[in-house]
């Protein structure tokens, strides 16, 4: 089912990433599992896990696991910013598009500017 909760596999502070092929600093490359998925995945004894290995609800997650390198931190969150300032702008234009189109409305539905020919 779709809306059965996804975890994300952390071993030693590391995502597994999808089908457990290797690891990744990044949630954004990081697998998901479903509970039975990470059940299957943690080498449990009598004390818990005895292999460094946790798991994390998918939205509880952080974006960069525990042990990232700070220069992998840096970058993500250095291209994130870019992404997110490019949105902005995105919208700003939006914006400036719907209000000139509303100015433009609004000329159009004045009778003094429809009486005097400005539209």
């Amino acid at each position: 089912m779709s809306d059965d909760p996804k975890f994300l596999i952390l071993k030693r502070g590391l995502y597994y990433r999808p089908e457990a092929k290797g690891y990744t600093a990044l949630k954004e490359h990081a697998g998901r599992y479903s509970l039975d998925e990470v059940a299957v995945r943690m080498p449990n004894g009598p004390d818990g896990s005895n292999d460094g290995i946790s798991f994390i609800a998918e939205d509880d997650a952080p974006d960069c696991a525990p042990s990232a390198d700070v220069s992998i931190v840096a970058d993500y969150w250095q291209r994130k910013a870019t992404e997110y300032a490019s949105q902005v702008e995105d919208m700003k234009a939006a914006l400036a598009n719907a209000a000139e189109g509303a100015r433009r409305q609004a000329v159009r539905d004045c009778p003094y500017c429809r009486s005097i020919g400005r539209f």
